[in-house]
């Protein structure tokens, strides 16, 4: 019995051209770390202490790749994409592809699975590294004496609890269960009855430890005329009074960017529940999910302009092309979110527009190559 020999999934060049792609695509990406580290580096210089270190400039150049990449990646890919196949067209080697009877399927393939590895790149770096190295970046920057933000409302946040106010100046874990800078207000009667101050408080075991307390009392039952009086206590660690959990500071304060997907989609929920502004978590929660397709589109895009765009290309246009495409991307994905955190349109409709957008121009793009071939000149 005879049976049919299976085509494998890629041939020789397509393996080749998935090659080509991710080298390119690294290679974008990498110039594109490198520069915005040393304007980063620049700028830092100019305002860190003059106590700190080197070791302190390496390691915040480290925490910052992430959330480069992050920023960069809708950039770097189509322009990684477009110098690759620029490339493989100043060589012939798409044209003889092509001229062989291959499919334009067998082109795409390569192109679809060395976006999606971009993607999967991207969704990574979202996920996982970004929410602990924003952590550390925080803990360098705060030492070198640099301006931070780890919360939604700058370098501090208040945060209304059950009991009592809270004003917390860094979350320090990604989860909230360890905060630093935090100062808890005790109002009765429209006065302040308790303040509390603790340098450091993790959660353990189901309560909160604080370290380096103060705490002061004020004499609730002095009258008005009488100056009121204050007891004030000093511990080195003790077992605190808050029946606040994590999340409901991460709830409060976090800044979505900084939450993994569960837990920016439980806090997005809460807020929600509780009658609290969202729209920046509902943002960010639909970004998580169009983010990674517009990287792919982005890629698909671009190899369809650089078919287009004839046999006889140079490198720098490619750059050019890549280059305006990217930017093009990142700009009309920065002035939708700009639109979109003041509520004036759907968060789903902001989200949803760029990948719509990248969809009718790979479905044209695509079409042109299909029916009017590769350009000559």
């Amino acid at each position: 019995m005879i049976t049919a020999r299976r085509s494998p999934t890629f041939g020789l060049f397509g393996r080749l051209l998935m090659r080509d792609l991710i080298l390119h695509m690294m290679i974008a990406s990498s110039v594109g770390v490198t520069l915005f580290l040393v304007i980063d580096f620049v700028e830092v210089g100019n305002r860190a202490k003059d106590t700190a270190t080197a070791q302190d400039f390496a390691l915040l150049s480290l925490y910052s790749i992430p959330t480069i990449l992050k920023l960069i990646l809708p950039v770097t890919v189509p322009m990684g994409v477009l110098t690759a196949v620029s490339a493989q067209m100043r060589s012939l080697e798409l044209a003889a592809f092509l001229a062989a009877g291959a499919s334009i399927w067998a082109l795409i393939k390569p192109i679809l699975v060395a976006a999606s590895i971009a993607a999967g790149l991207y969704v990574g770096i979202v996920e996982y590294l970004i929410p602990p190295s924003s952590e550390q970046a925080n803990t360098v920057r705060r030492k070198m004496g640099l301006p931070y933000s780890n919360t939604m409302w700058g370098r501090s946040g208040w945060y209304k609890g059950r009991r009592q106010l809270y004003r917390i100046e860094n979350i320090r874990r990604g989860d909230a269960s360890e905060l630093q800078g935090i100062v808890m207000l005790e109002i009765e009667k429209g006065a302040v009855v308790k303040r509390v101050d603790v340098q450091r408080m993790r959660f353990e075991d189901g309560k909160w430890i604080g370290q380096n307390v103060i705490e002061r009392k004020m004499d609730a039952q002095a009258s008005s005329s009488e100056a009121p009086s204050m007891k004030t206590k000093h511990l080195p660690e003790t077992e605190l009074d808050v029946p606040e959990q994590p999340q409901d500071f991460n709830v409060g304060l976090a800044l979505p960017k900084r939450l993994n997907f569960e837990t920016l989609k439980t806090s997005m929920n809460i807020r929600e529940k509780l009658g609290r502004p969202a729209i920046s978590h509902r943002l960010e929660y639909y970004h998580r999910h169009t983010g990674p397709l517009s990287v792919i589109l982005a890629a698909l895009l671009a190899a369809a302009i650089g078919l287009r765009r004839g046999r006889r290309q140079t490198l720098a246009a490619a750059l050019g092309w890549g280059s305006a495409l990217g930017f093009s991307i990142w700009l009309i994905h920065e002035l939708m979110n700009l639109v979109g955190g003041t509520g004036a349109l759907p968060s789903l409709f902001v989200a949803a527009l760029m990948p719509f957008l990248l969809v009718i121009g790979v479905l044209g793009g695509w079409y042109q190559v299909q029916t009017r071939g590769i350009r000559e000149s």
